[in-house]
């Protein structure tokens, strides 16, 4: 949810967001430094940098297959901050009707 987010506001200038794989903190730096360069109107829709770094922190795709995984602790701080990042970003570009739908 969150490197979609991410990857939404960097390619909406027309922006290769992709390039960056699942390096979340390189999307909220550089691919959004350079989506803003590009498009100064982005800025509107950069999420908290504290919730990007909590989720970096404690998730990356290879939780998914840890034994024992995380706990639900960790889990409801990371969906959180994750969903802090979606409404920051996906859900301020569909009210401002950059985005029709919502995935």
């Amino acid at each position: 949810m969150l490197e979609c987010a991410l990857k939404a506001v960097a390619g909406w200038p027309g922006l290769a967001a992709e390039k960056y794989g699942h390096k979340l903190m390189k999307l909220e730096g550089d691919a959004l430094d350079l989506a803003m360069v590009v498009a100064p109107a982005t800025a509107r829709y950069r999420p908290p940098v504290a919730s990007v770094r909590l989720v970096s922190s404690s998730w990356s795709p290879q939780c998914r297959y840890q034994a024992g995984g995380v706990t639900s602790t960790q889990a409801e701080a990371v969906l959180a901050a994750a969903r802090r990042v979606w409404d920051s970003c996906i859900g301020e570009m569909f009210l401002d009707g950059l985005i029709q739908e919502l995935p």
